[in-house]
């Protein structure tokens, strides 16, 4: 293997950005946070000033438990990058596989310690999503296709349920589940081909699609209020269909002649599809006064999402 590389504190701290795709996890908090605010919206009798409390472990909890899995997975993944992508920050050895071993250890135990502040639904719930991670890294990834982007979208789908209790569970908040699973399936199976110049089919019609069916599962859940605001309910649409707009014309772009994508253009269409999730998460707390600066956080989120994933691209 040879002498270490000397590498400088800016090199390791930059690794590490780019081992944890930091991009990406400003997408994660925002998934517990509004399947809580869906079902607060949807059950009269329950009352999100007294559920607040789940909302801060939970997100962070979520996010942990994401950070590990990410490393876990170049982890296991480091042998043939070696070979294929010697630039990531484990085979280039900025990041030390001992390092990353421990970051593993403590962001799961942090989770799990997070986890355990909230109920033993979430305990249950949090077990399911840890078996899910370690499924796909170890069974779902090396399978490849279909199987792994399913059990990744289910890895972000089970994330939505963390911080609701089990019993609080009903028909909007299981929609906006299969909606992010779903979503996240799509963009899974077009990051696959980002590496090579391939053909994107159907996968990147798949979170266009899922956008219309989350913002009709919020625009029915707020015409349901007894004080329905229709002022709301119209910008809410309206959002939805910038949004949806965006995600068509984003698989547009991917095309080119023979609805072939370079590698560049399959890139450009992933991180839109990313910077587009903070944007879906925000509507159920920018309904509910309580959770308005949390709304507002993650529509910030989303340009800080598109900056960084120019400073920081993804390993």
């Amino acid at each position: 293997m040879g002498n270490a590389p000397v590498i400088t504190l800016q090199q390791y701290q930059r690794g590490w950005l780019r081992l944890v795709r930091l991009p990406n996890l400003l997408t994660v908090c925002g998934d517990p946070l509004a399947g809580l605010c869906l079902v607060s919206l949807t059950d009269p009798e329950m009352h999100l000033l007294q559920k607040t409390g789940p909302m801060l472990p939970a997100a962070l909890a979520c996010l942990c438990l994401y950070i590990a899995g990410l490393i876990l997975n170049d982890l296991h993944d480091v042998g043939m990058d070696r070979i294929l992508r010697p630039d990531r920050p484990l085979p280039s050895r900025t990041i030390p596989i001992h390092h990353a071993m421990l970051g593993v250890f403590f962001l799961t135990v942090t989770g799990v310690g997070l986890i355990c502040c909230i109920s033993f639904s979430a305990m249950a719930i949090g077990l399911v999503l840890i078996c899910l991670i370690l499924t796909y890294t170890f069974i779902a990834k090396p399978v490849g296709g279909l199987t792994a982007a399913v059990v990744m979208g289910l890895c972000r789908g089970v994330s939505t349920l963390i911080a609701v209790d089990i019993f609080d569970w009903n028909l909007p908040v299981l929609i906006f589940a299969a909606v992010v699973t779903l979503y996240t399936s799509g963009l899974t199976l077009v990051s696959g081909k980002e590496d090579r110049a391939a053909s994107v089919g159907w996968e990147a019609w798949v979170p266009a699609f899922m956008l219309l069916v989350q913002g009709g599962v919020f625009a029915g859940v707020l015409f349901m209020q007894p004080d329905a605001n229709l002022y709301l309910a119209c910008i809410l649409l309206a959002s939805l269909a910038l949004l949806a707009a965006i995600a068509l014309a984003t698989r547009m772009a991917c095309v080119v002649t023979a609805n072939v994508s370079s590698p560049g253009e399959t890139r450009f269409a992933v991180a839109r599809f990313i910077h587009i999730m903070p944007l879906a998460q925000s509507w159920p707390l920018l309904l509910l006064p309580v959770t308005v600066a949390g709304g507002l956080a993650l529509v910030l989120a989303s340009g800080v999402a598109m900056w960084a994933n120019r400073r920081y691209p993804g390993s």
